[in-house]
């Protein structure tokens, strides 16, 4: 007679401990599994990020400061608009300048002849006075950027090797910064900019042996695309197509490797590459240049 309550408690039981059971999964989530990318990497040493950091400073600096010269030049170029009121004079109004300036001849002796001269000196000299100067490089700043590599690089190549770059990285990388220093040391603004982009490659590969949430082939399609306009600039465009396709395959592994996929930046990026690619297979440079400046501003929004 007993066997029935019993029974019925067992059931009560067994429904309350299938409700805790339940009840605890949804409370407790399994923690998120690390991605393929990042599983047993370490955050990237500080001095590796300054080293890039001061790198891109470098580069930067060079870039603007030719931009503002380039601007100039061709505000320089354009015709003034005194230039511009005399040239619709045409020809009646020079006609007389020339008339007038036969009465003058006549009327003037050598002491009005060397008043003109003092004149047309001073007006010259005037000109030259208005005309804007070009801008130049910081080189102080520079040196102090350089400078600030040389530490970073010191306290990093201890251990560089252990954490898995190779011996001719680490050559290759302290062979460049030595020529680096160098150029910057005799103020050599080519060849300053040219080995700063060389150095700056070797980033993407050290990069790849720690954690990351922008894909390491971000900074190598940085460093193409950079190159690809120095070889432009040198008219050597045979160089410059040939990164195309290593440019493309850069975007392809980073698009696979990012963690969170922007898809409209993403899209803005291709059609960046295509216009650039577009522009150095035309060999068209200041338009290989503006599409270029296109696409590092894109690169650099990827986080």
């Amino acid at each position: 007679m007993n066997r029935r309550p019993c029974m019925v408690i067992r059931c009560i039981a067994l429904m309350i401990l299938s409700c805790v059971l339940l009840s605890g999964c949804t409370l407790f989530k399994r923690p998120k599994q690390k991605s393929a990318q990042t599983d047993g990497k370490k955050d990237p040493p500080k001095a590796l990020t300054l080293m890039e950091q001061e790198t891109e400073k470098i580069i930067k600096s060079i870039e603007d400061i030719r931009k503002e010269r380039e601007k100039l030049q061709r505000e320089q170029m354009k015709p003034s608009k005194a230039e511009g009121v005399e040239k619709q004079g045409g020809l009646v109004r020079q006609n007389e300048q020339q008339g007038q300036n036969e009465q003058d001849q006549k009327q003037q002796g050598q002491g009005q002849q060397s008043q003109n001269q003092q004149g047309e000196k001073g007006q010259q000299q005037g000109q030259q006075a208005e005309q804007p100067k070009m801008p130049v490089l910081d080189w102080n700043q520079i040196e102090k950027s350089v400078e600030a590599i040389h530490t970073a690089w010191n306290n990093f190549e201890p251990d560089a090797e252990v954490e898995g770059i190779s011996p001719e990285d680490i050559s290759g990388f302290e062979d460049r910064l030595n020529t680096l220093t160098e150029h910057i040391m005799s103020r050599a603004e080519e060849e300053t900019l040219s080995v700063a982009n060389e150095l700056y490659s070797y980033y993407p590969e050290f990069m790849n042996l720690y954690k990351h949430k922008q894909p390491p082939e971000v900074k190598k399609m940085k460093f193409l695309a950079r190159q690809m306009l120095l070889y432009g600039q040198q008219d050597k465009w045979p160089e410059a197509k040939a990164l195309i396709a290593d440019m493309r395959r850069a975007w392809q592994t980073a698009k696979a490797r990012m963690q969170k996929k922007d898809e409209a930046l993403n899209k803005k990026i291709d059609a960046a590459i295509q216009d650039f690619a577009y522009m150095i297979d035309k060999e068209k440079i200041n338009l290989a240049q503006l599409k270029g400046q296109i696409l590092l501003k894109n690169l650099e929004q990827i986080k």
